[in-house]
């Protein structure tokens, strides 16, 4: 059985408690023979919040295994020039490194880099797609990456701090503990620093769009992406 983005289940009572039942029903019908008649994969989008289901003991699939799957690479973009090609004329044909080169830019997106593809071979009579492609696919991360900036840059002081620290520390941070707010504190060159507003915050920013909370109070950036761009706009 492959559950598909089986991090949604935690932002539940009732989706936890279906993944507890996932689990006893494995546990009971593989003990009947001794090879299991029933095994279960979960896949997800986001690794942080997938890895919610097995890093805490409280959680039904505690010490199972998290694999990262491989991202689509070379041979699928050659394969899609090819797909696409055959339906566009012999003097407008996207190369495929520059299908490639689109594709590093969307993030390996297969369904962002369908949509500029279809923009480009639609709304343009040129005779170069393939510089056409990269320019859209440059302007789509650009602007991704812009309203990054722009929504980082409209927070309160304390609100960065936190995502800063999230960054940094991954699955590891713990949002009240004293390392993070002795953090904090030196971010916001404050002495004191009260529990109450960093919950304020943390609200604020599940609200926000910038974290996603378990039911059990686990958190994880809503948008792996934005770990990017923060790294890469705000390096150690």
């Amino acid at each position: 059985m492959i559950i598909d983005e089986a991090q949604h289940a935690l932002t539940t009572a009732q989706g936890v408690n279906a993944m507890f039942a996932l689990k006893s029903a494995r546990d009971q019908i593989n003990s009947l023979h001794a090879k299991p008649d029933l095994m279960l994969v979960f896949t997800g989008s986001n690794r942080d919040k997938l890895a919610q289901l097995v890093i805490k003991k409280e959680q039904p699939f505690f010490g199972s295994e998290i694999i990262a799957f491989p991202l689509l690479g070379r041979d699928y973009t050659d394969f899609f020039t090819d797909k696409v090609n055959l339906s566009l004329g012999v003097n407008n044909q996207f190369s495929k490194d520059s299908m490639w080169e689109a594709f590093q830019l969307t993030g390996h997106r297969p369904e962002v880099l369908r949509q500029i593809v279809g923009r480009t071979a639609i709304n343009h009579e040129a005779s170069s797609f393939s510089a056409l492609l990269k320019e859209d696919a440059f302007l789509w991360h650009t602007q991704i990456w812009d309203e990054f900036e722009s929504d980082f840059n409209a927070l309160p002081p304390l609100h960065q701090a936190i995502l800063g620290l999230l960054v940094q520390q991954g699955r590891a941070w713990s949002p009240f503990s004293e390392e993070s707010m002795q953090y904090y504190k030196a971010a916001l060159e404050q002495p004191v620093i009260s529990l109450s507003s960093v919950q304020t915050a943390i609200q604020s920013l599940r609200e926000q769009g910038f974290l996603w909370q378990s039911s059990r109070g686990s958190y994880a950036l809503e948008d792996e992406s934005f770990a990017e761009w923060f790294k890469h706009t705000h390096p150690l």
